[in-house]
């Protein structure tokens, strides 16, 4: 039978990561430019989506690391991207 949980791709697991990243640092590049300092409710919306970004990038990060065997598992202690 097929094994439950096979192991990832390494290569997907990396293309993934980037494509987070680079979601995160489109988020972010207005905000940092000051270009919405003055439409706080994007602002807003855009920090909410740079969380659930965040979680994606700590579970990709902590997936390469395990099938690594490199780095360290990061964990976030009450932190919003966990919830």
């Amino acid at each position: 039978g097929r094994p439950r949980n096979p192991r990832p791709d390494p290569g997907d697991l990396v293309d993934r990561l980037s494509i987070v990243n680079q979601k995160i640092w489109h988020l972010e590049s207005d905000v940092r430019k000051g270009l919405l300092d003055n439409n706080l409710e994007e602002v807003g919306r855009r920090a909410i989506e740079i969380r659930n970004q965040n979680a994606e990038r700590i579970a990709l990060k902590n997936a390469i690391n395990e099938y690594t065997g490199v780095g360290f598992k990061e964990v976030k202690i009450n932190h919003a991207s966990q919830k």
